[in-house]
């Protein structure tokens, strides 16, 4: 079905409550199968981007980098199946 199609249907109620960004991390639930901590990582992630970028404070977590790296390559694998 894909990204449009009834995988998504199932968080359409996220559409109304969050930004897009975040609706999409959360969607990856539905869609991808991630856990909820897996897709709070990618949140954490894009959060401290979003600091770097506004307000120019740059803190790099190792451990974040790491489980972010470990999310993305569950992401990748997913979505190849």
């Amino acid at each position: 079905m894909g990204w449009q199609g009834g995988a998504c249907r199932k968080c359409r109620h996220l559409f109304k409550s969050a930004n897009a960004a975040q609706r999409t991390r959360q969607c990856l639930k539905h869609t991808l199968g991630l856990e909820n901590d897996q897709w709070r990582i990618l949140d954490q992630a894009h959060r401290k981007r979003n600091i770097a970028e506004y307000e120019g404070g740059l803190d790099i977590d190792a451990a974040l980098v790491e489980a972010l790296i470990r999310v993305a390559n569950t992401v990748a694998e997913r979505i190849q199946r």
